[in-house]
């Protein structure tokens, strides 16, 4: 019993501290300002061209290093709930299959107040190919069939790259 409470005495020592700290550095980082991305729509097919705008508010005089907004798909897997020989330890997967980074801008500096900056973003036609062919169909069948269920998740990332810890904002899309 004397020993389970000290169990848990050390491990909310550890984790109680952790936390603290990640909170003060997100507050930290909420003190610069934010940012924001706005898109006329979320829906598009491939071929399209994504367009909107960031908008940035600086709370503060702040040095940037750069304005970049990324086009992303990300591959999220998770296995089937079925377990096979009592081995119960099931683990979502995250993989990047596309990636294209656009720099609205390069170093300057900010005042205080708010700013906007319009991007397009043309999505390859060819974005929703399996780039892996017959064999990675063929890899794709047998996780289908064992359980593992794969989804591709597409995404608008805006980052402003300020000294300290970034300022950034993320929007989902759908590609049909």
């Amino acid at each position: 019993m004397v020993l389970e409470q000290v169990i848990v005495i050390g491990v909310f020592s550890i984790v109680i501290p952790v936390m603290l700290i990640a909170l003060g550095f997100f507050l930290y980082s909420k003190t610069k300002g934010n940012i924001k991305v706005l898109l006329e729509r979320t829906q598009f097919s491939p071929g399209e061209t994504i367009t909107g705008k960031v908008y940035i508010h600086a709370k503060k005089s702040i040095e940037v290093k750069a304005l970049n907004v990324t086009f992303r798909g990300v591959m999220k897997s998770s296995p089937s709930s079925i377990t096979l020989g009592g081995n119960n330890k099931q683990k979502n997967k995250e993989k990047e299959i596309f990636s294209f980074n656009q720099q609205i801008f390069g170093a300057k500096n900010f005042i205080i107040g708010e700013s906007d900056h319009s991007f397009t973003i043309k999505i390859p036609a060819n974005v929703l190919k399996n780039a892996e062919g017959f064999a990675g169909a063929l890899v794709n069948t047998i996780k289908l069939i064992s359980g593992d269920t794969r989804s591709v998740y597409w995404y608008v990332d805006a980052r402003l790259d300020i000294p300290g810890f970034d300022l950034s904002d993320r929007v989902q899309i759908n590609i049909v």
